[in-house]
């Protein structure tokens, strides 16, 4: 049964972000007199797979610590499952990786004039310095509304953790864990404000 589980969970993960990437290399070599209708389909399919990436990014990082820890646990599990688990989940990290480095690559032939380079020192800095008041005004706007549903999900996280403990063991370090992270968010945003709310008032 722990074999049956990798085996869906492994490309539920991975296929469709790789089938899009390789709609997406085809694509490149196509020749389309509708150019604009070109772009514009390269456009969301970039915007899609970023989105796909990102969340891979985490489910991949997730899937190898759990996996790390299962097998530290020492249970009853075969030893051959915990070993095709932690290397299934490094490999899906490698192929993630793979897969941004591809769709970042797509993104910068999209748009050569606002290339992400996040190889050099504060590149993505330097990326939104190139965006115009539009699309600035948008992260902006986009950054503000996550910041705001940390609050309730920093909430239902501590609740739930606390009832896990509670019905299961006590243990207070996960939660004092995401009520410092709560914190260090709350932290970096104040500073954040008043580094910025400083230079217009010296």
């Amino acid at each position: 049964m722990p074999f049956i589980n990798l085996l869906v969970i492994f490309p539920a993960i991975i296929c469709p972000s790789s089938s899009l990437v390789f709609q997406l290399s085809e694509q490149t070599t196509e020749h389309d007199d509708d150019l604009s209708k070109q772009i514009s389909e390269k456009e969301w399919m970039v915007s899609k797979l970023l989105i796909l990436t990102s969340l891979n990014t985490i489910l991949t990082f997730v899937w190898a610590t759990l996996a790390v820890g299962l097998a530290s646990q020492g249970n009853t599990d075969p030893v051959a499952y915990h070993l095709v688990n932690i290397v299934l989940s490094f490999l899906l990290i490698l192929i993630t990786s793979m897969q941004f480095k591809k769709i970042m690559h797509q993104f910068n032939l999209l748009y050569p004039n606002k290339p992400i380079n996040l190889d050099e020192k504060n590149g993505d800095r330097a990326y939104f310095e190139k965006l115009d008041e539009g699309e600035k005004w948008m992260v902006y706007k986009a950054a503000f509304k996550a910041f705001q549903s940390l609050d309730i999900l920093f909430v239902i996280g501590i609740i739930v953790l606390l009832g896990y403990s509670m019905l299961v063991q006590f243990t207070p370090l996960p939660t004092l864990v995401l009520t410092l992270i709560w914190l260090g968010v709350k932290i970096i945003y104040f500073v954040e404000t008043y580094k910025f709310y400083g230079k217009f008032t010296r």
